[in-house]
């Protein structure tokens, strides 16, 4: 037997299903905010780390 139809007053609200992108890459705290640094470590999102082997991409 298929689903009945939701209400329309229903929402699909709630968490994301994947907070993968909200995990610091440097120590894995959660952030709340999607821009700004982290608030545990200071490391901002975006920014590539220096290339320190010389192969001209982020390592």
């Amino acid at each position: 037997m298929p689903d009945a139809p939701r209400p329309a007053s229903w929402s699909d609200g709630g968490d994301a299903a994947c907070w993968l992108s909200e995990v610091c890459a440097e120590c894995g705290a959660l952030n709340e905010s999607p821009t700004g640094p982290c608030w545990r470590c200071g490391t901002v999102r975006g920014e590539d780390e220096p290339d320190t082997e010389g192969t001209g991409a982020p390592s």
